[in-house]
């Protein structure tokens, strides 16, 4: 690990590197998320580990925004809610990071933020150029 040594002590276990690095951080961006969802044991590890205060922001998962390309969202969207739900106190953004060759889909862009749950923070970043567009800023803003 290429933070151990620099930032994490060197005999620091690796169990122990979220309890070190709250002590001097409120938050962190978790990018694992993208690539596969954290077990429920995991997610309940990181909250037990961290203050009352600290900030999780998560990467949505790849499978809602490169494998399905935001399509029929529902389903995909309460199966990843349902694990995020454990750190929901400590949530703060969800990232949505879009395939960089997919064009704008304004429809199935709407339908999707229709379907997000209330309640949350959310980020998109859009990776391919037509999605720079008001008409994708006027759906953000509702």
């Amino acid at each position: 690990m290429h933070w151990k040594g620099p930032y994490y002590p060197k005999d620091l276990p690796a169990k122990d590197f979220l309890s070190q690095y709250a002590e001097d951080f409120q938050t962190v961006e978790v990018n694992n998320t993208f690539y596969k969802l954290p077990e429920i044991s995991t997610l309940k590890h990181w909250k037990g580990t961290v203050p009352k205060d600290f900030i999780f922001s998560v990467k949505a998962s790849r499978y809602i925004t490169h494998v399905k390309k935001l399509k029929d969202p529902k389903s995909s969207l309460k199966k990843f809610f349902s694990r995020m739900e454990y750190l929901k106190k400590n949530l703060g953004v969800i990232l949505f990071q879009l395939p960089p060759k997919w064009g704008l889909n304004l429809e199935r862009f709407e339908t999707f933020l229709q379907a997000l749950p209330k309640g949350y923070r959310y980020a998109f970043e859009f990776r391919e150029t037509s999605w720079l567009s008001k008409d994708v800023y006027k759906l953000l803003k509702k």
